[in-house]
């Protein structure tokens, strides 16, 4: 069984038209039809302001920094 679900409009003549997957194969189905109540509502997402972000002042690495093996992981290794 494929499950499709769509947002589609009904016209004025009543006909409803869905595409349906490449997988489903050419024929007769046995198709369900769920209509809600009331049409569907397009949802308008709230504008929100903008994040208030704190400013880091950051400085540069030191100039001698070689971030070899041995200065990150010391004697182990690790």
């Amino acid at each position: 069984m494929i499950t499709v679900e769509a947002i589609s409009e009904v016209a004025e003549d009543q006909m409803l038209k869905i595409e349906m997957p490449k997988s489903v194969t050419p024929g007769p189905h046995r198709v369900v039809v769920v209509i809600e109540e009331s049409p569907f509502a397009t949802v308008q997402p709230k504008a929100s302001a903008p994040l208030r972000l704190a400013k880091l002042n950051l400085e540069a690495w030191p100039q001698d920094s070689t971030f070899c093996r041995a200065e990150i992981y010391g004697d182990t290794g690790r």
